[in-house]
């Protein structure tokens, strides 16, 4: 009989959008997208998105503070939100405790998750709470609404589409190797890793244009995210020279002997957006960036045939993005 651990992550999530897909009538969008939209009324749906951090696997409580897997386990979940372009409106928080858990380390953590939801419209209001023997896990559901007909979503790009992201990436990933090699600088850097910030208002923006085809957030990697976007049947073409290094990466890859661009393809927790859109619109959304100061850059294209072409860099090709099972 097989395991988790020999199907993996992959696979599993597969059988469950075959077996989930077409759930009921009022479900607009199921398991394979960044969250699921259920139609409410006219015009109207539910946005929701859960997502579960354990201790030793999503975070170490040796660097990161209670307060910092709050934030953290709320930003994961308001991400997904951005990246349907939905409009944030509640949290739920569960966690599993340990009887030593000192009580002000767990107000801190409810806090702190219930401070980055009011920012965006979404505060904390419910949740369960359980003991267990083994690590803390915290479960955050995010609640959100939009127009199903509004809303981003995955797997709609033809080939010839542009394929864009709303900032510098692999900065997560660098501030994940700074904290394992015992270091919490440069800060700006490790706080990437630490307290990301969702992308609501940028995505919200971006829904409104219309310009964007497809999207999602950058979670797991780019070069497992930006799978997501073409229509099925579809391929990438990710042209590396036009993805931007952050200067203090780049120095902080070189003291720490990694490979930045390892780190931008595959490292993951950016919680940028990857979105895909015609190429008639890219002086709009080059003017939509400037316009906010944003690094928004065109970073390749969809194209004809599956797969995934990394052009600039050479030995790239094979970088994976995170999942779990391995």
């Amino acid at each position: 009989m097989k395991t988790v651990g020999q199907v993996g992550e992959t696979a599993l999530l597969r059988w469950l959008r075959d077996t989930l897909g077409g759930a009921a009538a009022h479900v607009r969008c199921s398991v394979g997208d960044d969250a699921a939209v259920l139609k409410m009324g006219p015009g109207q749906a539910l946005v929701s998105s859960t997502d579960t951090l354990v201790e030793g696997v999503d975070f170490k409580l040796d660097w990161a503070s209670f307060a910092d897997v709050g934030h953290k386990a709320a930003a994961v979940n308001l991400s997904d939100l951005a990246a349907m372009g939905a409009k944030p409106t509640g949290l739920l928080l569960n966690l599993a405790l340990r009887e030593d858990d000192r009580v002000r380390d767990v107000k801190a953590l409810i806090r702190s998750c219930h401070t980055l939801g009011q920012l965006y419209g979404a505060p904390l209001v419910g949740g369960d709470i359980s003991s267990t023997t083994g690590p803390l896990v915290v479960s955050v559901t995010a609640l959100g609404e939009g127009a199903p007909s509004k809303l981003l979503y995955r797997g709609r790009a033809k080939p010839g589409a542009h394929i864009w992201v709303s900032g510098p990436l692999g900065l997560a990933a660098g501030g994940l190797a700074a904290l394992f090699d015992g270091q919490n600088k440069p800060k700006r850097i490790v706080k990437h890793q630490l307290r990301p910030t969702p992308r609501i208002e940028l995505a919200r923006a971006l829904a409104k244009t219309g310009y964007v085809k497809a999207c999602a957030d950058i979670s797991d990697g780019l070069v497992r995210d930006v799978m997501h976007l073409p229509c099925p049947g579809g391929g990438v073409v990710l042209e590396l020279e036009s993805v931007e290094i952050d200067p203090v990466l780049r120095r902080l890859a070189k003291t720490l002997k990694q490979d930045v661009f390892q780190w931008v393809l595959a490292g993951g927790e950016d919680f940028e957006l990857v979105f895909a859109a015609s190429p008639r619109h890219e002086a709009k959304l080059e003017q939509f960036f400037a316009e906010r100061g944003i690094n928004g850059a065109r970073i390749g294209k969809v194209v004809d045939g599956g797969g995934l072409k990394i052009s600039g860099g050479e030995g790239y090709e094979g970088a994976q993005g995170f999942t779990h099972f391995g």
